[in-house]
């Protein structure tokens, strides 16, 4: 393959994912900011997190399991999931996790890179 097809194969691969990326940010990003508030208000308390996360989880295009941490990278909130809530991760330190690593926001949010486990 030539220089010149794989520059155009790997801009087209990038320009691919910048579009869906952001498409995913439109669609979240409302959703998510009504959340960041309704958390605001009563941060750092997580028995209070907790409910507004329930709730919020629906309102949030796609998701399946959201949750809060605080600037110290320390677990705020339960693992939020349409079919449980998780407290065993409150207090844990996400800092070390590869997908929160190296991650600049995108367009006024952060989208780590997707993974399942």
């Amino acid at each position: 393959m030539e220089s010149t097809e794989k520059n155009v194969i790997e801009k087209s691969l990038r320009d691919s994912v910048d579009d869906k990326k952001s498409a995913l940010a439109k669609a979240i990003s409302a959703p998510l900011a009504a959340l960041s508030s309704a958390c605001g208000e009563i941060w750092p308390h997580s028995d209070k997190i907790n409910p507004i996360l329930i709730v919020g989880l629906s309102t949030v295009p796609k998701c399946k399991l959201i949750y809060a941490w605080g600037r110290d990278n320390h677990i705020l909130s339960s693992m939020i999931s349409a079919d449980e809530t998780d407290e065993t991760w409150l207090g844990r330190n996400l800092s070390e996790r590869h997908y929160l690593k190296n991650h600049l926001p995108f367009r006024g949010i952060m989208l780590s890179s997707v993974y399942l486990s």
